[in-house]
């Protein structure tokens, strides 16, 4: 989590928009799942009452929340929001 934050030793790459870059190809799953895992251990941690500790200092969960929320929700001048509630997935076959 703290590579995510800009505050590990090995930092994970953004984009010059701030969206985490792991890989060239189906990049949105990685940040999808980084976000779903970064808004979940906020959660945690806000519940214990714990900072999630970094080489750069303590973390507060907002800092996570805040991470997981700027993946998610486009800036003002991004006309639209792609979201993945919009599919419905079915297990029935035609």
């Amino acid at each position: 989590m703290c590579s995510y934050l800009g505050k590990g030793s090995r930092n994970v790459q953004k984009t010059p928009g701030g969206l985490i870059f792991r890989q060239r190809w189906n990049n949105m799953q990685f940040v999808t799942s980084a976000s779903f895992l970064a808004t979940v251990y906020s959660d945690y941690l806000a519940s214990s009452g714990r900072n999630l500790r970094c080489n750069s200092g303590n973390v507060a969960p907002a800092e996570l929340l805040s991470l997981a929320k700027s993946q998610v929700i486009p800036p003002p001048a991004f006309p639209f929001i792609v979201s993945l509630a919009a599919y419905q997935w079915s297990d029935e076959q035609s």
